[in-house]
């Protein structure tokens, strides 16, 4: 058996027509808003167009690294939008020529440099366009990676110096949990253009896949950007698919 139904049109002028249904809800709307008196719905509240940096909440309102680094904006409330290494150490992003990759590295390695002293923190930073040369503080920089053989060393380097923090079969839970059997700063590596970086199979970042999904135990954090362009491919390039089989969060 079939259904019949309905739907009234959203006019009140007594016009039973719709190809000028914009007008009539206009009306309607400007009908509605004269006759109440009452509190209104408050108004929708749009992304900025430019949001500067100086914005996003500074270091004393973080009370350290603790509640997440402001990076920019949700849609829904405009709060800060936060990124939490303590529960994911890493994070991807993807995006069109253009778009942002390279900024949004400039605006974390700032929030880093803020939330975190050189003893707690440092950066190292795999950019083989150079477009962050000169961007983050040499007090907080490890390393800077300018071409494959370059960021191959800087890499074995990191990798064998994070290895050394690997809990062994004598770390209690309790110790896991406090993460007190090293000492050091947090390792961030920042690598733009990922796509320019990953491209044959012994890639510098490689270095670091063994030591990938214990990064929370050991202070790696991996954040990589990477066109859109053949993603879908790169998508499953080991390293990245090492990072998205250990839940890491991304942007598109």
């Amino acid at each position: 058996s079939g259904h019949q139904m309905l739907v009234a049109l959203p006019r009140i002028d007594g016009l039973a027509r719709a190809d000028d249904l914009a007008d009539g809800t206009g009306a309607l709307v400007d009908a509605v808003g004269s006759a109440w008196h009452g509190p209104s719905a408050p108004a929708v509240r749009l992304l900025p167009g430019l949001l500067p940096i100086e914005e996003l909440p500074e270091k004393d309102e973080l009370a350290g690294a603790d509640a997440g680094l402001a990076v920019g904006i949700h849609e829904m409330d405009l709060s800060p939008m936060r990124l939490d290494f303590a529960a994911d150490p890493h994070f991807f992003l993807l995006a069109d020529a253009q778009s942002g990759k390279t900024a949004y590295l400039r605006v974390l390695a700032n929030r880093i440099c803020q939330a975190y002293t050189p003893d707690e923190a440092r950066i190292v930073l795999i950019d083989h366009r150079r477009g962050l040369l000169g961007e983050i503080s040499e007090k907080h920089l490890l390393g800077y990676g300018i071409n494959d053989e370059h960021s191959r060393g800087l890499l074995a380097e990191v990798a064998e110096a994070m290895a050394k923090r690997l809990p062994g079969q004598d770390i209690t839970p309790e110790q896991l949990r406090a993460r007190n059997w090293w000492r050091g700063p947090e390792i961030f590596v920042l690598v733009d253009d990922y796509d320019m970086v990953a491209t044959h199979q012994e890639h510098p970042l490689m270095h670091l896949l063994p030591l990938a999904a214990q990064g929370s135990d050991i202070g790696l954090h991996v954040v990589l950007a990477r066109r859109t362009g053949g993603a879908g491919r790169g998508l499953f390039e080991p390293f990245l698919a090492r990072l998205r089989e250990v839940g890491t969060p991304g942007l598109m």
